[in-house]
C-alpha cells in the first residue's frame, strides 16, 4: 500500500504557481507508474481526484471512493463555491475560506453569522495554518470543471446512515 502525501502537505513540496486538480491526478498517475499499483483508494477530496483521474483515463483497473468531495442528486451543498471562487478571484483569500467553510459545515458553522466566525476562525486555527488554508483553498478550484456534461454516468451511492448502526 502507498499513502499520497499531497503537495504543499508535510514533508511533500511546495504545490507550484498552476497547480490544481489536473496537476494532482498527474501526481497520483505518477505514483501510479512508479509502484505498479491497479487500485486506488480515494476518501473525500482524494476520492474527488480518484474520479477525475479515472475520467482522464488513468490506468488503474479497480477504484473505490469513501465519501467523495463530489455531490450526488445534491446531496452536498455546492451553491457556495461559486461566490468563494469569485472572493479567490478579487484577493480575498480569508473571506473564500469563510465562505468555504461556511458551505461545508451548513448545519454548524453555515449558521454562524461571518462576524462571528471572523473571530472565532483566528483561536480555533493559528495564522500559519489558516495562512496554509488560505494557500490550499485555490487549487480546489483550478482545472475543476464545474460539471462535465455528457460524461458516462457511474453506479454511485449516497446516503447518510448505515443499515448496520
Amino acid at each position: 500500500m502507498h499513502t499520497i502525501e499531497r503537495r504543499g502537505r508535510g514533508a511533500s513540496g511546495p504545490q507550484g504557481g498552476a497547480y490544481g486538480a489536473a496537476a494532482e491526478c498527474a501526481d497520483v498517475e505518477a505514483v501510479r507508474a512508479a509502484t505498479g499499483a491497479r487500485f486506488v483508494f480515494g476518501h473525500s477530496f482524494g476520492g474527488f481526484l480518484t474520479l477525475e483521474a479515472a475520467l482522464a483515463g488513468s490506468a488503474f483497473e479497480r477504484i473505490a471512493l469513501y465519501e467523495p468531495g463530489v455531490s450526488i442528486d445534491g446531496s452536498i451543498p455546492i451553491g457556495w463555491a461559486d461566490p468563494c471562487r469569485r472572493q479567490l478571484d478579487a484577493g480575498k483569500p480569508a473571506e473564500a475560506f469563510l465562505t468555504f467553510v461556511q458551505g461545508i459545515n451548513p448545519e454548524t458553522s453555515g449558521k454562524a453569522p461571518r462576524w462571528l466566525l471572523r473571530l472565532i476562525l483566528p483561536l480555533a486555527i493559528k495564522k500559519p495554518e489558516r495562512l496554509q488554508k488560505h494557500t490550499l483553498l485555490p487549487p480546489r478550484f483550478a482545472n475543476t470543471p464545474r460539471s462535465r456534461p455528457g460524461t458516462t454516468p457511474s453506479p454511485s451511492t449516497a446516503g447518510s446512515r448505515s443499515p448496520c448502526c
